[in-house]
């Protein structure tokens, strides 16, 4: 039986289930309904939200690339054992906008209808060329992922990817279709703040488009919690409230840097999560700031 998720509802058969609010990451298409579930608290840096990932134990995540590398190593050394994951030390070349790869493992022992999810590391090319042993996978049976940070460290990006034909294509998403809820897609990548976090939620999204919606409905909770952090800030900055004077400048320091955070609860809060970058900038703020306020003895932020 045929699994389908669409960022909003789960459907299996004729019976559909609507998640609200909940941000949940899901292949779109699941060829069995045994699930395997994880669950990743996501921080910026106050707690915000549960991350829910899913899968089967059937689908394929590989990790390609040149060992070692620090990106895919720890990524696949965290899985949970009840995914399937395998490290292939398969060296990645680029070229003119295409890059390639060897395969070290043979897809003979996986049944025809496997769902495969290759996942990479600093590939940024349009297209990469699949091995042949691929060629006789449905289209949609498999997609890929690349983590970018090579060069760009402090903004770190990911890019989708989608076979056709022989070739992972990546996925343009200046190209939406019509009834995309994002009004801003012209984006240079999906932003993954150098959080695991993240970077499984993309890896277990397999959809352009379901990605953004689940991480818009985390970014509106956060949207709200940094709201109550910014109302706390205000009550211990008033004259009323007995506080040291050495704690005061911390106080105002972080006010500062979550005033600038503007998330609104509406479809468009994945735009204005992912372009920011005030919210990378006042995660790294806070978290110098609660360090620094221990040693003084004062009441964290957070």
């Amino acid at each position: 039986m045929l699994f389908e998720y669409d960022c909003n509802t789960f459907r299996i058969g004729s019976v559909s289930k609507a998640v609200n609010e909940k941000p949940i990451f899901a292949p779109k298409k699941l060829k069995s309904t045994k699930l395997v579930t994880w669950t990743q608290d996501l921080f910026l840096p106050y707690k915000v939200t549960n991350l829910l990932y899913m899968s089967n134990p059937e689908k394929e995540y590989f990790f390609v690339g040149s060992m070692p590398d620090v990106t895919l190593d720890n990524l696949y050394t965290h899985l949970p054992k009840n995914f399937s994951g395998t490290r292939l030390n398969s060296p990645v070349s680029s070229s003119g906008g295409f890059a390639s790869f060897p395969m070290s493992e043979s897809l003979q022992k996986y049944r025809q209808d496997t769902q495969f999810r290759l996942i990479f590391s600093n590939v940024q090319s349009s297209s990469i060329s699949l091995p042949k042993d691929f060629s006789t996978k449905d289209d949609g049976d498999v997609t890929g992922l690349s983590i970018v940070s090579q060069g760009n460290v402090q903004n770190p990006k990911m890019y989708f990817y989608q076979k056709k034909g022989a070739n992972l294509v990546r996925v343009n998403p200046s190209v939406n279709p019509s009834n995309s809820p994002f009004n801003n897609p012209v984006l240079s990548g999906e932003p993954s703040f150098n959080d695991p976090a993240f970077e499984y939620a993309a890896i277990f999204s397999d959809d352009l488009e379901n990605y953004r919606c689940a991480i818009g409905k985390a970014a509106r909770k956060y949207s709200v919690i940094t709201s109550m952090y910014n109302a706390r800030f205000t009550n211990l900055l008033s004259p009323s409230i007995d506080l040291e004077d050495v704690c005061r400048p911390f106080y105002a320091a972080a006010q500062e840097a979550i005033d600038k955070i503007n998330i609104p609860l509406t479809n468009d809060a994945y735009d204005a999560f992912a372009k920011s970058s005030d919210v990378s900038g006042s995660v790294a703020k806070l978290k110098l700031l609660n360090k620094a306020m221990k040693t003084e003895s004062c009441p964290l932020l957070y």
